[in-house]
Formats: structure tokens, C-alpha cells, sequence
């Protein structure tokens, strides 16, 4: 999910060191097993540590309303993805603490350079929203997308990828399937 951002995160200037996701049933189970609670935000960390893995695991969540079910996972992580309007360029090689409101952190940890597993889950549900009247009002297909990623991003203090041309400094090699990205 969201391979395509990782290998071009513009606005931003490219990464040399971003890792291609692959798909990992676990974090997959973890986040539908969240998902199934009709949740209003995401978990705790230790909700969502994997057994099999020695690492921190992150999380993104998208609600929406009725719309086309086809359509909802992109729509999901092009949603993330818009929050790098909240994230300023300079820490790009060194995260620092966001300004208050922001949410730039959903963007960087689809973009984040460490980060190669990836699992997602999806409800469907009627969602009451209280409304600024008080009122209430119900989306009778609302829709929770989840995805973990392993490992977590979003350290203070460390870069969130190293900038150069793109896929220049794989470790094991450049993806075969995105060439843009680190296998």
C-alpha cells in the first residue's frame, strides 16, 4: 500500500534508501482485529506488537463515509499522503517534533525509509458523528481502513530517508517491481 508514494514522496526531494513494503499477514490480522472494534483512533503500541517480529509497529487509519467501495483503499492512502502539506522539507533528515494540529507523522510513516512490512484491515459500519448543533448524524456505510507498518517510523532525531536519486543506496538491491524504491 502506497508503494508508488514511497518511491516519489514529492513535494519532497526524493530518497535514495526507501525500502519496497511487503505484505505481512500478521500486522494484517493485528489491524483488522482493531478494526473489528469500530475503533475512534488508533490502538496502543503494545496492542499491536507482532510475536514474530522484534520491532515497534505503526499505525494509519482512515474513516469515510459512503462512498465507492473500489475506490476507498486509494482514497485511503492518498489521504495520508496529503498531510506532507503539514510536513516542512528540512526534516526530511532530521525529524523534529511537528507543529501543534499537525498530522504529518500519517505522511511520514507511509514514506518512512526503514519501514518494509505492511498489513491492513477494513470494517464497514454505521457511524453516528455528533454534529457542531449537537445534532447527530449517521453514515450507514462508514468505513474504517487500517494499516500497521513494521517497522514503526516517526523517531525524533533520525531521518525519515536519506535524499539522493532514488533507490542509489539499496543494501539488497533495487525492487523489481519499483524501481524507485529499495528492495
Amino acid at each position: 500500500m502506497g508503494q508508488e508514494i514511497r518511491g516519489d514522496p514529492g513535494p519532497q526531494p526524493a530518497g535514495s534508501n526507501i525500502r519496497e513494503m511487503v505484505w505481512n499477514d500478521e500486522l494484517a490480522n493485528v489491524a483488522q482485529a482493531w478494526g473489528n472494534q469500530c475503533p475512534r483512533g488508533r490502538d496502543c503500541l503494545p496492542c499491536r506488537t507482532l510475536c514474530s517480529r522484534d520491532y515497534v509497529v505503526g499505525q494509519n487509519i482512515f474513516f469515510a463515509g459512503a462512498h465507492n467501495e473500489e475506490q476507498m483503499w486509494s482514497e485511503a492512502v492518498e489521504g495520508w499522503s496529503e498531510w506532507v502539506k503539514d510536513f516542512n522539507s528540512s526534516m526530511v533528515e532530521k525529524l523534529a517534533q511537528s507543529k501543534p494540529g499537525s498530522r504529518s507523522f500519517i505522511y511520514t510513516q507511509l514514506v518512512w525509509a526503514e519501514t518494509y512490512e505492511v498489513g491492513c484491515g477494513a470494517i464497514y459500519f454505521p457511524m453516528v458523528v455528533p454534529q457542531s448543533d449537537g445534532s447527530e448524524k449517521t453514515y450507514k456505510a462508514s468505513r474504517i481502513y487500517l494499516c500497521n507498518y513494521g517497522p514503526t517510523g516517526n523517531y525524533l532525531n533520525r531521518p525519515v530517508y536519506r535524499i539522493g536519486e532514488a533507490a542509489t543506496e539499496c543494501p539488497n538491491g533495487v525492487s523489481n517491481t519499483y524501481p524507485a524504491l529499495c528492495a
